[in-house]
């Protein structure tokens, strides 16, 4: 099935993908002030279609399976682009994949605390996103990269090789450091795939992976079954609307993360 042509969200989100922020500073963004709630209220489970894509056997991960086991916190490094950050689709940079990833393992692990590192920045190409990673893993000491990629390098057309070293280089600054990795791939119907050709970027993604015995989510495959089992809407009619999908899309991606994570790190 070809991804739809959803010309609306291609033009937003082609702008934020490729805006300012490409070589920022290893600071998170500044959290919510406190009593400061934008979480929306979650969609039924159903809403959020079969999770079986997510429920085969992922390679574990190891640190942070003995951080629970030790009762010690988990801190999630988090790298990726304007989804990622929350600039391009959800209502508010609160309501982003990552925000609700914390919220969904929290509330799988009861007091266990999780915290987040959100680095993620619009328009970052892989080799972008790893220039400061052995800084920011020395400062956070997290358990678990989260590390989004591929589709800005898709849209820049970055050599396929170049892309390829990066995401190596990345991974093994994470093994030294200690910390496991899971990636996540691009998403079904974004401007990379209806504009660019992002397919041989996906499936080296994927490859890559395989080889490293890193976790892999795979959102892409995820997103296009939710738009054949008639779940997902990637043209809405309006701009409300179009909130209103990205935040529950936003919102099924954390639940989906916390579930994988969770099942890995048993």
């Amino acid at each position: 099935m070809t991804p739809p042509r959803c010309r609306r969200p291609v033009l937003f989100l082609l702008a934020a993908l490729l805006g300012a922020g490409a070589h920022a500073e290893v600071v998170p963004p500044a959290p919510p002030a406190d009593g400061d709630d934008d979480s929306p209220v979650a969609p039924e489970v159903s809403e959020c279609g079969d999770p079986s894509l997510i429920r085969g056997t992922p390679f574990p991960l190891s640190h942070v399976a003995a951080a629970r086991l030790e009762n010690r916190d988990v801190t999630i490094l988090v790298l990726g682009t304007a989804s990622t950050a929350g600039r391009a689709g959800p209502t508010s940079p609160t309501l982003s994949y990552p925000v609700r990833m914390e919220y969904w393992l929290e509330a799988r692990w009861g007091d266990r605390r999780v915290h987040v590192v959100n680095l993620a920045r619009p328009g970052q190409t892989a080799a972008q996103q790893i220039e400061k990673l052995p800084e920011a893993l020395a400062t956070y000491h997290p358990e678990l990269l989260v590390w989004q990629t591929g589709t800005v390098d898709a849209i820049r057309g970055v050599d396929i090789n170049e892309f390829g070293d990066a995401i190596e280089h990345g991974l093994q600054y994470a093994e030294n450091a200690a910390a496991d990795t899971l990636l996540i791939d691009a998403q079904y119907g974004s401007e990379a795939f209806v504009l660019y050709d992002a397919g041989p970027y996906l499936g080296y993604l994927r490859q890559i992976a395989m080889g490293r015995r890193a976790a892999l989510f795979p959102r892409f495959e995820i997103m296009r079954r939710w738009v054949e089992q008639g779940l997902l809407d990637l043209d809405p009619a309006d701009a409300e609307s179009q909130r209103r999908v990205a935040d529950r899309i936003h919102d099924c991606l954390g639940r989906y993360l916390a579930d994988m994570i969770d099942r890995a790190s048993r």
